[in-house]
């Protein structure tokens, strides 16, 4: 018997789940010291502008990782869209920045005719930019993220994975378990080796571990 034609009906639409990408400083390594970086680094890193608004901020070290952290993230969503783009520092120029050495900030990047909302926090051990395409933001995506010191008998890049596999299980309503994270680029978060459709991003220095993650709707 031939089966009955199934009813026609609006396509289901699911919403494109932006790229996102982070980078966290553990601002307690000796390399974050000002008097530890080679001096043309200011000159080769940040535009005239940022490197004015690094020196003249209240916290100069904290402002000066604060930008390297927000380029760090953008160029990993960027990355995302093209896999191929090279990271030069200064092409990723901060704006309508916020004084980092406050406990959180903002700034906006705009790079090849996109334009990236960043958002950095910080206490007195580090700082976490976590950076999404501008126009997402209008949408609130789902975006999750988070912190935690690096346990010392694991790898950072090991204890990264768990950290946010454990935190993502609960927002899916899963065992942790059934949570992996690829080592390619970009990372996937898989379910029982299935793909999730999350967006995510890791990133881990010093002691330090953060994760970014944006769920589909």
């Amino acid at each position: 018997m031939n089966a009955l034609p199934l009813p026609l009906g609006r396509p289901v639409t699911r919403k494109v789940v932006p790229p996102v990408g982070n980078d966290v400083v553990d601002l307690g390594d000796n390399e974050t010291h000002l008097d530890q970086l080679h001096p043309r680094f200011l000159q080769r890193v940040f535009t005239k502008l940022e490197g004015h608004r690094i020196l003249s901020s209240t916290d100069s070290r904290v402002s000066l990782w604060g930008h390297w952290a927000a380029k760090e993230s953008v160029y990993k969503a960027a990355r995302k869209r093209n896999p191929s783009l090279p990271f030069a520092h200064s092409s990723f120029v901060v704006e309508d920045w916020e004084d980092v050495a406050a406990e959180s900030c903002t700034g906006r990047i705009a790079h090849e005719g996109w334009d990236y909302l960043v958002d950095v926090a910080r206490t007195t051990d580090w700082l976490h930019a976590v950076a999404l395409p501008l126009d997402s933001k209008r949408e609130e995506p789902k975006l999750v993220h988070g912190v935690e010191v690096c346990p010392e008998e694991l790898d950072a890049s090991t204890a990264v994975r768990l950290f946010a596999c454990e935190r993502l299980a609960e927002e899916l309503d899963c065992d942790a378990r059934q949570l992996t994270i690829t080592r390619t680029w970009p990372p996937l978060l898989l379910r029982e080796g299935k793909s999730t459709g999350v967006d995510i991003s890791l990133s881990h220095h010093g002691r330090w571990l953060a994760f970014a993650a944006v769920l589909p709707c």
